[in-house]
Parts: C-alpha cells; sequence; structure tokens
C-alpha cells in the first residue's frame, strides 16, 4: 500500500513538474538539471551500482547468519567472509553520495533560488523544498520561506498586469462591436451619431494605448499584444472581426495572401500556440 501511495505521489510530483516548462528559459534549464539529477539517484538506489551491491551484501549476511549463525558478527571467518561485499557496498554509497547525491543537493538549492515564473512553478519549488528538506540544508544562503513569499508577492502582481491587457482587449473587442452596430454618421443631421462614434472610438484608442504600453508578464499577455499587432495588420471587414475573436486557424489558412509584416506577426502567435501558451 505504501508503494503504491509512494508510487501515486511521485507521479503527481512529475505532473506537475513537466507542466511548468516553457514558461521560462532559465526556470526550464534549473527545472531540468534538478530532475535529471533526482533520476540518477533514484535509478543507482533502485537499480544500479548502490542497489546491485547493496543486495549482494545482503545476500552474503544471509549466508553468514546461515553458516555461522545469529553472532556471526563475533566469528571472525564470519566478517572474512563478509568483508568483500560489505567494502564494495560501503564503497559504492561513497560514490553514489558523492557522484549523484552531491549535484543534486545543489541543483535542488539553484532551483529553490530561482524565480518561479508561473504560480504552478511556485508551488512545485515549495514542493521541493518540503521534499528535500532544504530548510535544514545548511548551504542554503537564503530562507526557503522568504522566497516562497517573494515568488508569490510577485506573481500576484505578474496575474494582476496580464488580468488588465485581457480585461483591455475584451473592452477594446466589445467596444469596436457597439461602434460597428452604430448609427452611420451619414444618416444623421443632428450630428449626435457622430459623436457617439467619435466617443466609442476614443474609448477603442484608450484599450490600444493601455495594451501597448503594459508589459506583459506572460506568454498570454504577449499574444494579446500580438493579436492588437496582427489587427492593425489587416484592413477588410472580415479579417478585423476574426481578429476580434483571435481566430489562429482563420489566419492560417490565409497567411500567404496576407503582406511580410502580417505573415511575421502571425508565425510568433503560432509559436506560442504551439508552445500552448
Amino acid at each position: 500500500m505504501a508503494d503504491a501511495a509512494n508510487s501515486a505521489r511521485d507521479c503527481a510530483f512529475q505532473t506537475l513538474a513537466l507542466s511548468t516548462l516553457g514558461a521560462d528559459p532559465v526556470w526550464d534549464a534549473r527545472l531540468t538539471e534538478y530532475l535529471s539529477a533526482l533520476t540518477l539517484v533514484e535509478a543507482d538506489s533502485d537499480f544500479g551500482l548502490l542497489a546491485r551491491t547493496g543486495e549482494a551484501n545482503t545476500l552474503k549476511v544471509m549466508e553468514a547468519e546461515h553458516a555461522f549463525g545469529p553472532n556471526w558478527r563475533s566469528i571472525p571467518k564470519a566478517l572474512v567472509l563478509i568483508e568483500p561485499s560489505r567494502k564494495a557496498a560501503q564503497d559504492a554509497e561513497s560514490l553514489w553520495s558523492d557522484k549523484y547525491c552531491e549535484p543534486f543537493w545543489q541543483a535542488g538549492r539553484a532551483l529553490a533560488l530561482t524565480p518561479a515564473p508561473t504560480i504552478a512553478a511556485a508551488l512545485l519549488k515549495t514542493q521541493v523544498i518540503k521534499r528535500d528538506e532544504l530548510d535544514n540544508d545548511s548551504k542554503m544562503t537564503r530562507d526557503p520561506f522568504e522566497i516562497v513569499a517573494e515568488d508569490m508577492a510577485r506573481l500576484a502582481n505578474l496575474t494582476s498586469a496580464d488580468e488588465k491587457l485581457e480585461a483591455a482587449w475584451q473592452h477594446r473587442r466589445e467596444t469596436i462591436a457597439a461602434y460597428n452596430a452604430a448609427p452611420n454618421d451619414d444618416d444623421d443631421d443632428t450630428g449626435q451619431a457622430k459623436a457617439e462614434n467619435d466617443r466609442l472610438w476614443a474609448m477603442v484608442s484608450d484599450d490600444e494605448i493601455a495594451i501597448h504600453s503594459a508589459t506583459a508578464s506572460t506568454l498570454a499577455g504577449v499574444k494579446v499584444q500580438l493579436w492588437l499587432a496582427l489587427d492593425h495588420c489587416v484592413s477588410d471587414k472580415a479579417a478585423c472581426a476574426h481578429a476580434a475573436e483571435r481566430d489562429l486557424a482563420w489566419f492560417m489558412e490565409r497567411d500567404r495572401d496576407m503582406d511580410w509584416n502580417g505573415r511575421l506577426v502571425l508565425a510568433a502567435l503560432h509559436s506560442l500556440e504551439t508552445m500552448g501558451a
């Protein structure tokens, strides 16, 4: 039952870890180093030299107990029998510690010190700190709790920035729809239609300025800015309508019909979509 629980826990940890890849190259590099080091630590312990020498030593101990009885440790011949396997297991453990454990511990510290780019990464980092007991690691250069607290505070601000980008985009979209549905200036002699259309278009301009001026904190925020750029690369009503809906498939089918500026923006959007952003 314990093995099943451990297996499920490890699977959940690996799934969370892999879900954090792709948001930041520095984080990706540190996490890859950590997961690689963790894999080698566990592999050597489960089926590598450490495991083989440990199993061989266990068999020799059983042989000694069978040949000399439960007090075999006090019998010189039994100790001579067990010494080669004991020494091999001890050497393997020292090698495991130096070759695999030390790089793993270093990788864990490096990962903990790397700013988490997403909330998933911050949750994973917290698990790593707890799992590897980094709060008790004398070589940690910073307080792990302060690191986690900084991550959470920074991510709260980043989320807010991208929420504002998305809100500006949605408001622009709704305002353009209202503008397109409003009476034409030419059909109104009172000037009221023109005044209303000017008001709506000024709101669109304000939203676009907000999107342009913002600093996106995630790839989702970057996509909002790229969609606005693509919208300004097209002029016909159908294309603008599909840009408002962020209909990437529609544009990909018409890639070669666009000018070079539009195709470059579309390529960036396609790359982000392929990355899962």
